[in-house]
């Protein structure tokens, strides 16, 4: 925008550049004020997930019976040919069977996988709350803070 601005000024004879020149700097302004807005929203997101959002490690022992799965009997994986979905349900369920009573939330775009009603059963039944996009999970999570 800077660089259109200085474009402008340059043009002395049009009657419409004045105009234009003070609508871009309006807009710049805006714009900054957008971004500002936007990274105080963010920081304010960020802040709540670390308070209160917990790492899972994978298990070795989830990873050894999902590569077994994988070689031996490919089709029998809750998630069909693919390894690493599979990896990240399982771990989900594993650490949500171990922290039973604290509230559980997943996040993920890929609803190609996750996003299938019989993943959401299995997730549901572990007490999984999944969320595929994160503006429904901001609004969740705000509305937690409340």
């Amino acid at each position: 925008m800077e660089k259109q601005i200085n474009e402008s000024t340059r043009d002395k004879s049009s009657v419409h550049a004045k105009s234009f020149i003070s609508h871009l700097e309006k807009a710049s302004i805006e714009n900054t004020l957008l971004l500002n807005d936007i990274q105080n929203r963010f920081s304010e997101i960020i802040n709540l997930l670390i308070e209160n959002a917990e790492n899972i490690n994978f298990n070795s022992s989830i990873i050894k019976a999902i590569s077994e799965q994988v070689f031996l009997e490919k089709e029998t994986l809750v998630i069909k040919n693919d390894l690493m979905d599979n990896l990240i349900l399982q771990s989900i369920l594993d650490h949500a069977t171990q922290n039973t009573g604290e509230q559980k939330v997943f996040i993920s775009g890929n609803t190609k996988d996750f996003g299938k009603q019989d993943i959401q059963k299995i997730l549901n039944s572990a007490g999984i709350q999944y969320f595929s996009n994160t503006k429904d999970f901001i609004g969740w999570l705000e509305s937690q803070s409340l």
